[in-house]
């Protein structure tokens, strides 16, 4: 039996099962989840020859029977938080007015974070243009090589510019969605996102990207929803705005392939995007029966040491533990492909750390969370008025669910992301006014 196959048609199943309960909300945790994970199936069915693979059995009963706990605890969620008439003040939520700042504000604003930008990109052009003779190979140079280190203020500079655009974000979306205003109103909203992406493509660090695309889709689609009271979904709606994101998305995805992992390997855009999607699950199934081949150390005095990494990494250098977590190893794909990687799917982590059972509550405990505060706070609340923050924050933070496929990406949150929040909320709460529309 190909399990491969097996899987794919499964996960297929499933996807029709959560379409079909949460009429085709497809910005729900559950149908993120599955339709990435179907995704990466196609693309490992597509190079099945190609890298030799070899799908197991384990492999199989251990996604599957993640996914499928997946989209029954959303459904039970949904259930339990369901509210037949949910009312929105629609009226009252457009009457509230577009968010602006005031004209000097914007001044100081586009001027801070110009100079964030151009002292990061200097640094970069510095750091790395010793060893480079070009602009690329500096950003290459800075992105792979850990001991290229561009300074603490540069690496200040680019994180208050992570952390502005996402405020920024929410600001566009909302004045243009739900307010009705025109791009050329709140051209220096956009002004500082494309800064912020100017500064992301100097970084090398392309995920970014993604995750900012996925917001600002989120975004879109939440706003528009409310404005229209959460109707029943229609796709044909969003269709127009998921196609502009998406593009954005794979233009930046092939232009950074000189910079990133994996141009080595791959001679195809094609060959470059299905070793992307599809790596993750192929070398998961390669290293299911031992997974210390790509997490050399089982730290039993830890808990979940490499599901949040960068957490007791971060309590090793303020000296609180003893132990420094090591890197995750290095895997090859196989067959006739030279290349590999070092991520793993969300199984892999949680299932060294904890096990089969402790790697499904790690997963129940994660879905949980993102499936109660996008129902009971989003979809079933009838005071969305008061939800701007939250879903601002909320949606900084959806790429977890969407990269599953990818790895468990709470092994990336750490005390420092507290600080990170609570900045951006500042700058969402404190920076803009509102006013009321003229009658």
């Amino acid at each position: 039996m190909n399990y491969l196959y097996l899987l794919l048609i499964l996960e297929g199943v499933l996807l029709i099962f959560v379409a079909s309960y949460t009429k085709l909300d497809f910005t729900s945790p559950s149908f993120i989840t599955i339709t990435m994970f179907l995704l990466s199936t196609v693309c490992i069915i597509l190079n099945e020859e190609y890298w030799d693979v070899h799908f197991l059995p384990k492999t199989y009963f251990t996604v599957f029977g993640g996914l499928l706990l997946i989209a029954i605890l959303e459904f039970f969620i949904k259930r339990m938080t369901y509210r037949k008439n949910v009312w929105i003040d629609q009226q009252t939520y457009i009457a509230r007015g577009s968010i602006y700042f005031d004209f000097g504000v914007k001044i100081l604003f586009l001027t801070i974070t110009t100079i964030f930008s151009l002292i990061y990109i200097m640094s970069v052009i510095r750091t790395g243009g010793q060893n480079s003779g070009n602009l690329l190979g500096a950003i290459s140079i800075v992105h792979t090589d850990e001991e290229a280190s561009v300074g603490l203020l540069a690496t200040i500079c680019v994180r208050m510019m992570r952390l502005i655009c996402y405020p920024c974000l929410y600001y566009l979306t909302y004045n243009v969605i739900v307010c009705r205003e025109k791009l050329i109103s709140n051209i220096w909203l956009l002004l500082v996102i494309l800064e912020a992406f100017l500064v992301i493509f100097f970084s090398g660090v392309r995920s970014t990207y993604l995750y900012y695309i996925f917001a600002g889709v989120f975004y879109t689609v939440m706003l528009q929803r409310f404005k229209k009271g959460w109707r029943e979904v229609k796709l044909k709606n969003y269709i127009k705005p998921i196609a502009i994101f998406l593009g954005i998305f794979i233009a930046v995805f092939i232009g950074s392939r000189t910079i990133v992992k994996g141009h080595d390997f791959t001679s195809t855009e094609v060959e470059y995007f299905t070793f992307y999607l599809g790596s993750p699950l192929h070398l998961f199934n390669k290293i299911i029966d031992d997974t210390t081949a790509a997490f050399p150390t089982h730290y039993n005095n830890i808990l979940g040491a490499h599901t949040f990494k960068w957490f007791y990494q971060e309590l090793y250098k303020f000296g609180l533990i003893s132990t420094n977590i090591e890197a995750t190893n290095f895997s090859y794909v196989g067959g006739g492909f030279y290349g590999g990687g070092n991520v793993y799917t969300m199984f892999s982590y949680a299932l060294h750390d904890f096990g089969y059972i402790g790697m499904y509550i790690y997963i129940a405990f994660l879905y949980f969370i993102y499936d109660w505060i996008y129902y009971k706070k989003f979809k079933y609340s009838s005071s969305i008025t008061t939800k701007g923050v939250t879903l601002m924050v909320f949606g900084s933070f959806y790429y977890i669910i969407l990269m599953t496929f990818y790895g468990a990406l709470t092994n990336q949150m750490k005390l420092q992301t507290i600080l990170e929040t609570l900045i951006m909320v500042v700058i969402f709460k404190y920076l803009p006014k509102l006013r009321c529309r003229k009658r």
